[in-house]
């Protein structure tokens, strides 16, 4: 597939957006480029996260970076409910394992391939701002752009990670539980539904959900909306504007994404809170696999209400 040589997207998508802080790692915003992680190589406290497969990995990858399995140990099942988020000292141990510690800056490399891989790097992206970990950016275009644009590449299997000490300061107000969700049916809160209009709808059902359809009073927004599948990363600001539904004019009003497990919701989040500026987004990020196996609570069929 034909890609542009510049980077006229992710420069678009960098205006008006705040770095993150990092103690000691280099000051990033949520989507960098290839030129921007090229020149950052080999920087003081900068892991570069590789969540394609280990055979992608091995065959080619950015130098120094580390191979990350998805979902690997990024989610897990608790209670019975397949694609929750690990228990918080588990994820501590993993980020501490692969070097990742208070004073780094993240970079989480995609394949660059489609709109639904990229729900991997928005889900870690999450990750790490619910445990207060702010240094964390997505490459925009992922390894695919890499490899375009003439990068650098290696092969063969991850350096050995300095290990640190990852510890969490875990943020309630960015992650939405089942009771919470519930409570906030029929309300002013916007609840947005990421995935595809066929399993909103009810028409398609996922193997994760046990019942079709969606949450009450739920809009649709499916997460490809946000997404160039020419350039295969996401659209610029304007692009990104254009595909909001008239329930999200106002950016102060609270939201809350979700989908089948939380990853396409984690898309819609990246998009509403880290690039659009809506403050008071949450992941719903049990999603349908966990609102359909409360017998006690609704769902919806057919379209938006």
């Amino acid at each position: 597939m034909w890609k542009p040589l510049s980077l006229v997207g992710a420069a678009v998508l960098a205006v008006g957006i705040a770095a993150s802080p990092a103690s000691a790692g280099p000051e990033m915003t949520p989507l960098v480029s290839t030129q921007w992680l090229e020149d950052h190589l080999g920087a003081e406290d900068l892991v570069i996260l590789d969540i394609r497969s280990m055979d992608e990995f091995e065959s080619a990858h950015i130098p120094g970076s580390q191979h990350t399995a998805y979902p690997g140990a990024w989610n897990t099942e608790r209670d019975g409910i397949p694609s929750r988020i690990p228990l918080t000292a588990d994820l501590e141990a993993m980020l501490s394992s692969i070097g990742i510690g208070p004073e780094v800056s993240v970079v989480v490399v995609p394949a660059g391939t489609n709109s639904t891989e990229i729900g991997g790097a928005t889900w870690i992206y999450w990750v790490h701002k619910y445990l207060g970990h702010d240094a964390v950016a997505i490459l925009d275009g992922g390894f695919a752009e890499w490899e375009w644009n003439g990068h650098p590449t290696e092969s063969g299997a991850s350096p050995d990670p300095e290990p640190r000490d990852f510890v969490a300061e875990v943020r309630p107000e960015l992650i939405a539980e089942t009771d919470y969700v519930a409570e906030r049916m029929n309300s002013d809160v916007v609840i947005v539904d990421a995935r595809p209009e066929n399993q909103y709808t009810g028409a398609v059902q996922s193997g994760l959900v046990t019942r079709p359809g969606h949450i009450p009073s739920a809009i649709s927004l499916n997460n490809a909306r946000f997404y160039n599948e020419l350039f295969n990363r996401f659209k610029d600001i304007e692009g990104l504007e254009a595909e909001l539904p008239p329930e999200l004019e106002d950016r102060s009003v609270q939201v809350i994404t979700y989908c089948v497990g939380g990853h396409w919701g984690s898309i819609n989040w990246f998009v509403l809170h880290e690039l659009l500026g809506f403050e008071n987004a949450r992941l719903y990020e049990g999603s349908m696999a966990a609102w359909t196996r409360r017998e006690d609570l609704p769902v919806a069929l057919g379209e938006d209400p």
